[in-house]
């Protein structure tokens, strides 16, 4: 079992990153393609973009798993989440899980946000039990949005940008809150985070 988390080396993980972006998380998605020239090739500025911590052997190794997170004003984004398919069930996804929010807090975070497809029930599954709850659905993206909060206060879990959220029979909140407006809709072109075989 490997037991070093680090942070994001480019030189040494981008390029094994980028291949488990393509074997690992586009093929579960609705929107994107594994060889979409552009969008392979605007991953490296958007690595940049954020915070990614990754499991590897050793510093100078290439990752086995990773988790890449941005912080949004008072929330975190967990963007990504990927491990590799020989590595799964080794619990490398809720360790990068448990960094991520670590993270998250000490940047005065109070919730987590993440978005996983709506095919993939067992990151559902693996989500639910880090105690991530399902507030809405996407319906062009066809993904769930989940969220978490990260500090003792429950009510934060129902608002966004100072919208405060009904929760409905179904177990959904409503109304369902818009994305960022910093954000387009091009930079969810596929599903990000999510750890499609992960069991705990």
């Amino acid at each position: 079992m490997l037991d070093m988390i680090r942070a994001r080396n480019s030189r040494i993980d981008d390029k094994e990153m980028v291949r488990l972006i393509q074997t690992e998380l586009i093929p579960m998605s609705h929107t994107a393609r594994p060889l979409d020239a552009h969008m392979i090739s605007e991953l490296p500025r958007r690595f940049r973009r954020g915070v990614t911590y990754v499991v590897s052997e050793s510093r100078q190794s290439k990752p086995v798993a990773f988790v890449h997170l941005e912080k949004w004003g008072s929330e975190l984004l967990i963007d990504m989440l990927v491990t590799h398919p020989q590595y799964r069930g080794m619990h490398y996804g809720s360790a990068l899980m448990a960094k991520a929010e670590s993270y998250g807090r000490s940047q005065q975070c109070l919730s987590a946000r993440l978005y996983v497809d709506d095919i993939n029930d067992r990151g559902l599954r693996f989500y639910t039990k880090l105690g991530y709850l399902t507030t809405g659905y996407i319906a062009g993206l066809r993904c769930y949005e989940l969220i978490k909060p990260l500090v003792p206060r429950p009510q934060q879990l129902f608002r966004y940008e100072g919208t405060a959220l009904s929760r409905r029979s179904d177990g959904f909140a409503a109304p369902f809150p818009h994305l960022p407006s910093a954000v387009s809709l091009m930079e969810f072109d596929f599903l990000r985070p999510w750890d499609s075989n992960e069991d705990s």
